[in-house]
């Protein structure tokens, strides 16, 4: 594919506000998760533990999940994922305590381990030849999420004194990038010229 061939698909539009779903929710989470973790009770300590080991069981979880998108559908991994983002989020939501936070912090390094998948697909579906300028273009809209949905999360914590609006605005965000990472099936290869 060329960029204008890529772009033409739904397939790329469906893995772009995927991207930008599951990513916008991602580090709205990351970047508030110490006064998340406040808010269920943790001490600073405690939570530093739970954080350091989301993160920790995120490293081999990227490595098998990068093995398995190469094997395995991306975008079937990618709808597990997102789901567990929408999981993790609910079960902190109405779960108060250690296994909220534990069950959280399981399903978040899921959420952590599926973004290789992202990229494996973008690759595998158009290719290698314009793989950096596919991801590029996609990083300039993604880029947008990670800028507003942190203040977004702040600000509803600053107005309520809670997180609740923050999970129920992102849990069915989670919800639509794993529908628009189902959508994305593989497209159909452009015609050559000869």
């Amino acid at each position: 594919f060329t960029v204008r061939q890529a772009l033409r698909t739904r397939t790329y539009w469906f893995m772009l506000f995927g991207v930008v779903s599951r990513v916008a929710a991602t580090n709205a989470i990351i970047i508030h998760i110490f006064p998340i973790l406040a808010l269920e009770g943790l001490t600073d300590q405690t939570a530093s533990f739970y954080v350091s080991a989301m993160f920790f069981l995120a490293i081999p979880l990227r490595f098998v999940m990068g093995v398995a998108g190469g094997k395995f559908s991306p975008r079937l991994i990618l709808f597990v994922g997102m789901n567990a983002g929408a999981l993790a989020l609910f079960i902190l939501r109405i779960q108060d305590g250690t296994w909220g936070v534990i069950v959280f912090v399981l399903a978040f390094a899921v959420v952590e381990g599926v973004s290789s998948a992202n990229w494996i697909m973008l690759g595998d579906y158009f290719g290698r030849g314009r793989f950096a300028s596919l991801m590029g273009f996609m990083s300039m809209f993604h880029n947008v999420g990670l800028f507003v949905s942190p203040i977004y999360a702040g600000r509803v914590r600053d107005n309520s004194g809670n997180y609740d609006e923050v999970f129920v605005t992102f849990i069915p965000l989670y919800l639509v990038s794993a529908v628009l990472f189902l959508l994305a099936t593989r497209p159909t290869p452009p015609v050559l010229d000869r």
